[in-house]
This record gives C-alpha cells, structure tokens and sequence, in this order.
C-alpha cells in the first residue's frame, strides 16, 4: 500500500530519470575525479532531481491523496510515548 502510494506521489521525476538513461549521475567516476567542472554539473543535476522527488513527495503527502491505513499507521506510530526500536523500519 506504501509502496504503491510512493511510486504514485513520484513518477514523473522518476521516469524523468528513467527516460534520460545516457545522463551520467555517478559522483565517485574515476573519470571524472580531476574535472571540477563535470563534478558541478553532475551535482546540479542531481539537485534537480532529488528536488523533483522531494517536491512531488511533499505534494502528495496529505490526507486526501493518502490512504487511510497509511495515515492510522504514521498517527500509531508518532503519538506521544510510543517507542520505536532500533533498525524499525531498515536494518541499517
């Protein structure tokens, strides 16, 4: 239900990246360690990217665009006193 939720809230910018396969988003490229100005460019586009997710995520997170027992789960789990162990929701 999350799953479906999150690939809904953020499809376009995911399937931007997907459509522009040939752009380079790889940071640690040994090619590309002595070139400042293809690291900036890199970065930039990442920015981009990562903002495009962030901004669809943030949209889409409302209660009318949300389904309900993800909503009764996240209120469970953020009331006041409750404990959330350690490695909860990923083992790193």
């Amino acid at each position: 239900m999350a799953k479906a939720w999150i690939k809904k809230a953020i499809k376009k910018p995911l399937l931007a990246m997907y459509s522009n396969i040939d752009q380079p988003y790889d940071l640690a490229d040994k090619s590309i360690q002595s070139d400042p100005v293809e690291i900036n460019q890199r970065l930039m586009l990442l920015r981009v990217r990562i903002k495009g997710v962030l901004n669809d995520l943030t949209l889409s997170t409302n209660v009318d665009q949300m389904p309900i027992p993800l909503v009764i789960f996240i209120h469970n789990l953020t009331l006041p006193g409750n404990y959330v162990p350690n490695n909860f929701m990923s083992k790193y």
